[in-house]
């Protein structure tokens, strides 16, 4: 009897075995103190480091967590992990979208909006603004052609018909305002949606629409809608690419011409598929020459006349302008974008880094208070972000921000973070707000050819990422008896791209555990 007393205390011993990570520390759901994590069968974990051998990864290259979040009413508070590596800071590509969204959904709210405003301190007569009118940004994610003809509708339907002043643009709501001037381009498509880098002023406003269309022996490009002052010179030759490969098959960045008689030219070049039709929006001019160019294009459309230039103003203006404050101007028109609560669903849906950088700086701009005029957003951003980790005992140690959307070659977060910032956040009233947002494993977005053959297909939630050297996920995965597991996997190779059976590996782990 005393040997199988033994026997049977050698086994509970080897069934609560640790993983290799010695740090883990307790949560609580409800309030309900967790056990001490225990480890999963190593013969699992040892499955998961034999697939990674098997695609070339060596054991520095990645690092996984998952973690059990049990219902606050089981008898059982077993807190379940299965991990590796999980304090390594790592690349986390797109799935860094997390952390930002849930630290938005409180500092922010799901009610938070940005706005755009038109301003003026001239008088109206005769239908004539005599003077200036203001802009003002305020980090609206809708802004652009749209928006813009809705707004000058308004502004038509106060009887002003001829602007006389310049159209003054203050996007001064984020320091530095202009971050994206000068910056060295993130890879070599900067023309392109995923690159584009928002300003107060819009989130995508900077993007235009091209047509290119080639038959059997040419092609034809135009700008929709076709703009005053802006052209387009087509020097684009044929392919024979498969059509949607068009902008990986011999297209080349298009660049810009500033013509003596003050056009701007847009010179396409490189080669396109024969018979093809493309319609994309691309970032091909100077946006606030593109601003210039729908401004005035609408208004003429509206039935006016302007007669200034657009300008942006420089801070110290703005600053002593105090536009939004001062009692002396005229409110002409503003606008209100949907509440960022409903935003959040397309940002991380389909993973759009624009929307992710406006939000991100705008919690460094509410963070902003009277003595910290000249403290960048990015920094206010940051310390916003840190805080809200410190505020649930989450440790920011590893933890690297750059803009909060994980198109960045220095952000880093670990497998911890990622996980412990999940299972807070399920015990809070966000929760529901953030896991909407996320793809579902098999049926949308990014997740829509991915574990259809797997038991994660239709309940799992999670957040793809990936860049040339990172492929990464990140979200709930309910195993058999729907428990939700909060997991972060992170892959950092040259070879990452051919991580995917490695991730599915372990999401299949969790979705496919049935014990106790």
């Amino acid at each position: 009897m005393r040997r199988l007393a033994l026997l049977g205390f050698c086994l509970f011993l080897a069934a609560c075995a640790v993983t290799p990570d010695k740090s883990v520390t307790p949560s609580s759901v409800s309030g309900k103190a967790f056990s001490q994590p225990v480890a999963l069968n190593a013969e699992l974990i040892q499955r998961i480091h034999n697939t990674a051998r098997h695609l070339g990864f060596d054991d520095s290259s990645y690092a996984f967590m998952a973690q059990a979040v049990p219902h606050p009413y089981e008898a059982q508070q077993v807190n379940k992990i299965l991990s590796y590596r999980a304090d390594a800071s790592m690349q986390p590509a797109s799935t860094i979208k997390l952390l930002t969204t849930a630290v938005a959904l409180e500092r922010l709210g799901p009610e938070h909006r940005g706005f755009t405003e038109m301003r003026t301190l001239a008088l109206t007569d005769h239908q004539q603004l005599r003077g200036d009118l203001w802009l003002i940004a305020g980090a609206d994610p809708e802004f652009g052609l749209s928006a813009l003809w809705e707004m000058l509708v308004k502004l038509r339907s106060q009887s002003i018909r001829v602007i006389e002043g310049d159209l003054l643009v203050d996007r001064h709501r984020f320091k530095p305002s202009r971050f994206d001037q000068d910056l060295a381009p993130f890879d070599d498509a900067p023309e392109f949606p995923y690159n584009y880098i928002p300003d107060a002023l819009s989130a995508h406003g900077g993007l235009q629409d091209i047509l290119i269309r080639a038959d059997r022996s040419a092609t034809q490009a135009k700008l929709v809608p076709d703009l005053p002052g802006i052209v387009v010179d087509n020097q684009l030759l044929l392919n024979d690419a498969p059509c949607h490969r068009w902008s990986s098959s011999g297209w080349k960045i298009p660049q810009q011409r500033l013509e003596s008689d003050g056009r701007t030219v847009i010179v396409l070049s490189g080669t396109f598929p024969r018979q093809c039709t493309q319609q994309a929006k691309l970032q091909l001019v100077d946006r606030n020459r593109l601003l210039e160019a729908q401004f005035r294009w609408l208004w003429t459309q509206l039935g006016g006349d302007w007669h200034g230039r657009l300008r942006e103003v420089a801070e110290d203006e703005a600053a002593r302008t105090s536009m939004t404050n001062n009692s002396a101007t005229t409110l002409l028109v503003r606008r209100e974008a949907r509440p960022w609560g409903e935003w959040i669903r397309p940002l991380n849906k389909r993973s759009d880094n624009a929307l992710t950088r406006l939000l991100f700086l705008e919690i460094g701009a509410l963070a902003a208070g009277p003595n910290m005029k000249n403290v960048s957003s990015f920094d206010l951003a940051d310390r916003e972000i840190r805080a809200w980790l410190t505020k649930r005992s989450i440790n920011p140690e590893g933890l690297v921000l750059d803009n909060g959307s994980g198109l960045s070659r220095t952000e880093r977060v670990t497998a911890r973070q990622m996980v412990s910032m999940l299972i807070k956040l399920s015990q809070e009233h966000r929760y529901h707000d953030l896991m909407m947002s996320l793809p579902v494993a098999g049926e949308d977005n990014t997740l829509k050819r991915r574990y259809t053959g797997s038991l994660a297909n239709g309940s799992a939630r999670l957040k793809t990422g990936s860049l040339w050297n990172v492929s990464a996920i990140a979200g709930v995965v309910y195993d058999r008896k729907q428990r939700p597991w909060m997991v972060s996997v992170m892959v950092n190779h040259p070879k990452a791209s051919a991580a995917a059976p490695l991730i599915t590996e372990i999401v299949d782990t969790i979705a496919a555990y049935d014990l106790d």
